[in-house]
């Protein structure tokens, strides 16, 4: 989770350039539209993560001002 999803070239038809996708951009998009930081339990760790990872998930979302916890 901590990396970041990497920069891809989107393959085409044979003799087009390839672009290069930047997929955060799109999701940082989405998330903000959907208003999922308004939905979002930030409070509750997420499925599935171990302590660590909630940890890291806690210094991102404390670093981040728009998607800050409430707490």
């Amino acid at each position: 989770m901590p990396d970041p999803i990497p920069i891809f070239p989107l393959p085409l038809k044979v003799g087009d350039r390839e672009p290069l996708i930047d997929l955060k951009p799109i999701l940082d998009a989405l998330y903000n539209r959907a208003g999922y930081a308004l939905r979002l339990d930030f409070d509750a760790p997420p499925p599935g993560t171990t302590a660590e990872e909630q940890t890291w998930i806690r210094q991102i979302l404390t670093a981040a001002p728009d998607n800050s916890p409430a707490s």
